[in-house]
């Protein structure tokens, strides 16, 4: 759900982005059934994220203090991939919170083929690690990339329950750690509201 320029407000922008801060564990969707634009297209949501952690804490005073830095790294940590914050207060650098990454190729039944497959992750392995060498980030091993992307199919659901018991294993055994407070951002109350004789032009 989060596109290009999301991080300024496009789309749904900051109103989508800021349910990440909640999350513990990212599950980034990749499809399988285009190269360079499904490659691009991963890169550009690791970007919107990031540039709106940024936006969201560098000045923000909400600890106490100014947030004078915000740092972002991707790298491998007991097998997993992990998307860490640290931020400068008062010249002391703490740990804001760290997320959980994981990557799903889908549609496998697009491609149906292993060798295909494949190819395709061990490709995308290989963009994620330059694109997050060029940002000058710390960048995750090729392995630990390779060892947390799985492939499936929601039409098939083929690959499905590999992945969801990974994701279980994942929570079972790894401390995510996170800051408390986002547990407790406020939702705003939503109200439904029917509507009748709807236009064409409307609809």
């Amino acid at each position: 759900g989060v596109v290009e320029w999301a991080s300024a407000g496009k789309w749904l922008g900051n109103e989508f982005l800021r349910h990440i801060l909640k999350a513990r564990i990212f599950a980034l969707v990749v499809d399988m059934d285009s190269y360079e634009a499904s490659f691009d297209k991963l890169t550009t949501v690791f970007d919107e994220i990031i540039l709106y952690i940024h936006q969201r804490f560098v000045g923000s005073t909400e600890f106490g203090e100014p947030i004078e830095s915000v740092t972002l790294e991707l790298k491998g940590e007991d097998g997993y991939i992990i998307l860490e914050c640290i931020v400068q207060i008062d010249g002391k650098t703490e740990l804001l919170f760290q997320k959980a990454i994981q990557i799903v190729a889908n549609k496998y039944d697009m491609v149906n083929d292993k060798d295909i497959s494949t190819e395709f992750v061990q490709a995308l392995a290989i963009h994620i690690q330059s694109h997050f060498q060029t940002k000058r980030w710390r960048s995750v091993s090729t392995a630990d990339l390779l060892k947390n992307t799985f492939v499936v199919s929601a039409a098939t659901h083929e690959g499905i329950s590999l992945w969801t018991q990974a994701l279980a294993r994942m929570i079972k055994d790894r401390e995510i750690k996170h800051i408390f407070l986002f547990d407790t951002v406020a939702t705003e109350t939503i109200t439904h509201e029917r509507i009748t004789d709807v236009t064409e032009q409307e609809l």
